[in-house]
């Protein structure tokens, strides 16, 4: 059986790199253990403090963290605000218990890409698979709108809308 996410792999055809934030060691080992089932390919490391966050995301180098709501000392609000600042093409996607909508939808305004319960974990290799295809997509969208032969095409008029040669 061929897996959806066999082709979601981080670029260059490596592992993906997963950083997983939470205070919970048994609930990140379910979370990896979903992702294996899955049939992705990963490295995952756990950190559970805004120190280690930080140094992980540096040095780990991760194409996606998984951010649970409530690590000990670094909210997923600070998790959101520190990758958005200092790595903004790295997806953020929330793995959480509670189901506070109020707190859902400010997690996805501030940046967050999903959000999956953990008693739902089986939905975790769709969404981690959609974010880093939809962070794939819009880095190979922004490398295109830079290329000089699109910005030619574009400056000399070759792609004029239709809406443009139409008789009133």
């Amino acid at each position: 059986m061929v897996s959806l996410l066999e082709g979601i792999q981080a670029p260059g055809l490596r592992p993906l790199n997963i950083l997983i934030l939470d205070n919970v060691l048994i609930d990140a080992e379910l979370m990896k253990q979903a992702l294996r089932k899955g049939g992705m390919d990963f490295v995952a490391k756990r950190v559970d403090r805004n120190d280690a966050f930080a140094e992980m995301l540096e040095s780990f180098k991760p194409d996606v963290v998984l951010a649970d709501s409530a690590p000990s000392d670094f909210t997923l609000r600070d998790a959101l605000d520190h990758v958005r600042r200092t790595h903004p093409e790295v997806p953020v996607l929330m793995v959480t218990n509670a189901i506070d909508e109020i707190a859902i939808v400010d997690a996805l305004k501030d940046g967050a890409k999903n959000h999956v319960l953990k008693n739902n974990l089986q939905r975790l290799p769709a969404a981690v698979g959609r974010a880093i295809c939809a962070e794939q997509s819009i880095h190979t969208r922004k490398g295109a709108a830079t290329a000089p032969a699109a910005t030619d095409a574009i400056a000399g008029g070759l792609f004029e809308p239709q809406w443009m040669h139409k008789r009133i």
